[in-house]
């Protein structure tokens, strides 16, 4: 289904309506709710506010691409990237039918099937008097709405802490509950494999339970347990992930976090296992090919290795390339500090420039707490910096001596 032509004529004026209903719903939802869609919808006001504010600075976002002077009308994937279609499916808080709903995901709709910019409407302009009025008052309401919501977040946050069991503290402040829970799960799945002897289990049962020990061992060092539990797990896990190698299949992003396990706790047989795979085995169709990510993974095989000089040179400079020259994808754009700090980090090491690295290996942990902070920080390997760690041992097997850091991330109990 596409665009009638209709529809595409219009484009710019349902833009027009759908900024103009968000301006004035947004201040008062539960009242506006009330009035315009069901009386039962204004205890929703809450979580439509939460979904609404980004429709509406996508919408403003889509006025902006076509005034003059703007970039070039963006491709299939960059507007899907832009979209925030996926929250009338996942967890819109009013019903499918009701109008207001029809008439935002209508525009978001129409945007994503949108090949080139639509024609402007009779008077040439995008936005028209009572439009950018709407953008202003919307403008001025949404900073006081940012901080009553942050300092709702604060007060959950540090409510859920002070009921949590001690644990070290954070700067990403992950959900104790949720962490809790993964643990459990993994108790319980490191409890039953006790009924089956390692010769017996599959690779893939291997690399599950690997990913288990994993997890409690992680999420043991965030609740400051006993240290030598801690790396028995760790080392239980890269041994289970050594077994499951070649038959168990990962992709990329899998292979660098169990290489950042095996560089950063010295496990021979893990790095064996994960050298010994084919590139085939893990570049695949799997995840989208990601030019900076295989030279990473490359890079920190044959520095922790023995690959030659040249080679490794040359996978920098394609590094580099990949992360400063080449255009990045406007998602990765909030963490492509993080991703060029990495290459600045190899960069150190590869050059044995000893204060570039320590002052770099700072910088990613601030970098780390943000990209943690600002999704998938109740992950476990959340909970220490395992490629910061395999970075160190590396640079020092390569004869260098970083600073001793003292940092939430880099805790040294995990190697």
């Amino acid at each position: 289904m596409t665009p009638t032509p209709e529809q595409i004529a219009t484009f710019v004026l349902s833009l027009r309506r759908a900024i103009c209903t968000l301006a004035e719903a947004l201040p008062d939802a539960a009242n506006y709710l009330q009035l315009h869609v069901g009386d039962k919808y204004a205890r929703y006001a809450d979580p439509f506010q939460y979904r609404a504010c980004p429709l509406m600075d996508e919408f403003i976002y889509i006025g902006a691409l076509l005034e003059p002077g703007a970039p070039p009308w963006p491709n299939e994937r960059q507007r899907a990237a832009v979209s925030r279609g996926h929250t009338f499916v996942d967890d819109w808080p009013l019903a499918d039918q009701a109008p207001l709903s029809r008439q935002l995901f209508l525009v978001d709709w129409c945007f994503c099937l949108l090949s080139e910019p639509p024609p402007l409407p009779a008077d040439g302009q995008v936005f028209d008097e009572a439009t950018r009025a709407a953008i202003a008052r919307y403008r001025e309401w949404r900073p006081g709405y940012d901080q009553r919501r942050l300092a709702e977040a604060e007060a959950i946050r540090a409510a859920r802490e002070a009921a949590a069991p001690q644990h070290r503290d954070l700067p990403h402040h992950p959900d104790p509950n949720s962490l809790i829970m993964a643990r459990d799960y993994a108790e319980r799945d490191i409890a039953s494999s006790t009924q089956v002897d390692d010769a017996h289990r599959s690779e893939v049962s291997s690399a599950s339970l690997a990913s288990s020990f994993l997890t409690r061992s992680l999420i043991d060092h965030w609740l400051l347990k006993d240290s030598a539990g801690i790396r028995a797990d760790l080392d239980r896990a890269a041994d289970l992930m050594a077994s499951a190698l070649p038959k168990a299949r990962i992709h990329a992003w899998q292979y660098e976090q169990w290489q950042h396990i095996a560089v950063a706790s010295g496990h021979a047989r893990l790095m064996d296992a994960l050298r010994s795979l084919g590139r085939a085995d893990w570049d695949t169709n799997r995840i989208r090919p990601v030019n900076w990510l295989i030279c990473r993974i490359r890079i920190l095989d044959l520095l922790s290795g023995d690959g030659l000089d040249s080679e490794i040179r040359g996978l920098l400079e394609m590094s580099r390339i990949g992360l400063f020259d080449d255009p990045l994808p406007a998602e990765l754009a909030v963490d492509t500090p993080l991703m060029q700090n990495w290459h600045h980090l190899l960069h150190a090491i590869v050059h044995r420039e000893v204060a570039t690295f320590d002052r770099c290996l700072a910088e990613r942990q601030t970098l780390l707490a943000g990209h943690w902070g600002r999704g998938g920080g109740i992950a476990p390997v959340s909970l220490a910096d395992l490629g910061g760690l395999a970075l160190l041992r590396t640079g020092r097997q390569r004869g260098m001596a970083p600073a001793a850091l003292d940092a939430p991330y880099l805790s040294l109990i995990l190697v």
